[in-house]
């Protein structure tokens, strides 16, 4: 592979830039501004703080394929740090994990952290070493892992309960939020950056990092595999009793139970809505996210329909398939024909198209046979080139 890879040409067309391989220059603009380096490249990965990991060298025998070895270069397309490693994570808060070749004798094959500079900042001495996320990074030697700051030192070092930190953990996760899930002593943990505290999550199946403050959990509770989540507080806000939960979206997250699903909210509340001034968890048979205030949903009759974030319907069900809302309008089908309604159900575009609708970027398109059209709000088509 040379210089010229997908990732190369994703980052000089978000510069402006282009490689002319006719003339062998980059061009910025229509402005030629620099001659290729005569060097090609076996790997090329997306630029991070302003480097991108490099590597040369590579080599295939008749046995096997030999990979090269690992440097950096910079925005310029030239070299910051010279190849000269067996293998290296991309930068990351100001540091770059880096396994040393043979060169450096009985520390060949081992981790540490580079700087800019390509200078050591934490010599290598790991088997492995993640990168840096929230100022901390895992690393692991002799199949047991630490938490390390970028001066090397160990994050934890005390007893905290029937554990001691110091002597390290069976497995671990980079921090998201200020936690981070990490087994010690053949128990999952939820582990907190800034306290000294662990929360041992019982009958651990699997889980997912914090994102906006809160982290899903799967249980096996009575034989099943359920879903819940905790807080950054270590409280469970939705119990471990489903089947499956998505991501929150639109300030609700989609939740599964015998083959229906529901929206809870990051407090843990359910949506609900009222039948005769009585507050009514409604399970339907398939719903979207949140978009914009509303959601689809489908009910028995297997018409897809519209609620808010209070629980109302704001559009009946009467759509054999729906989209989600972007700009106000939604696309829709009913009676087999595609068209556009508003927030309030009323038809922008009639069902009127045999194909979905596109609606995206506050465009509007379809495809009528062969050939697509943009269209207007009043309905006016116009091929797209």
């Amino acid at each position: 592979m040379s210089i010229k890879s997908w990732y190369f040409d994703n980052w000089l067309n978000r510069k402006g830039r282009h490689f002319d391989s006719n003339s062998g220059t980059f061009v910025y603009k229509n402005r030629r501004i620099k001659k290729t380096p005569a060097i090609k490249f076996d790997y090329i990965n997306d630029f991070r703080e302003g480097l991108s990991l490099v590597r040369v060298g590579d080599k295939e025998t008749d046995r096997n394929y030999l990979f090269g070895q690992y440097g950096f270069i910079n925005t310029d397309l030239e070299y910051a740090i010279t190849p000269q490693f067996t293998n290296a994570e991309s930068f990351s808060e100001g540091l770059a994990g880096v396994q040393v070749n043979d060169t450096y004798g009985e520390l060949s094959g081992k981790w540490g952290y580079i700087n800019r500079h390509g200078e050591f900042v934490i010599k290598p001495v790991f088997d492995t070493a993640d990168s840096f996320h929230e100022g901390v990074a895992v690393v692991s030697k002799d199949y047991k892992y630490w938490y390390i700051r970028k001066n090397g030192r160990a994050l934890f070092g005390e007893s905290i309960g029937k554990f001691c930190f110091h002597e390290s953990f069976d497995y671990a996760e980079s921090f998201s939020e200020g936690r981070a899930f990490a087994r010690l002593k053949g128990e999952w943990v939820l582990v907190h950056k800034n306290r000294k505290k662990v929360l041992i999550i019982e009958n651990h199946i699997e889980h997912t990092p914090f994102r906006k403050g809160i982290a899903f959990v799967c249980k096996l509770v009575d034989g099943k595999e359920l879903w819940g989540a905790y807080d950054r507080k270590d409280d469970v806000i939705i119990p471990f009793k489903y089947d499956k939960i998505d991501g929150f979206i639109g300030g609700f997250a989609r939740i599964y139970h015998n083959d229906r699903v529901a929206f809870v909210n990051k407090r843990g509340d359910m949506l609900s809505r009222y039948y005769n001034g009585i507050p009514q968890i409604p399970w339907y048979f398939d719903a979207k996210d949140f978009s914009e205030g509303v959601a689809a949903v489908k009910v028995i009759t297997d018409k897809w329909g519209f609620v808010d974030i209070k629980g109302r319907i704001v559009i009946d069900f009467v759509f054999d398939e729906v989209d989600s809302f972007y700009h106000g309008l939604c696309s829709v089908r009913k009676d087999g024909m595609w068209g556009v309604v508003d927030k309030k159900g009323n038809w922008i575009i009639p069902n009127t198209y045999d194909n979905e609708i596109l609606n995206y970027d506050k465009k509007l398109e379809v495809q009528v046979g062969d050939k697509w059209y943009s269209l207007t709000r009043d309905g006016k088509l116009k091929e797209i080139d």
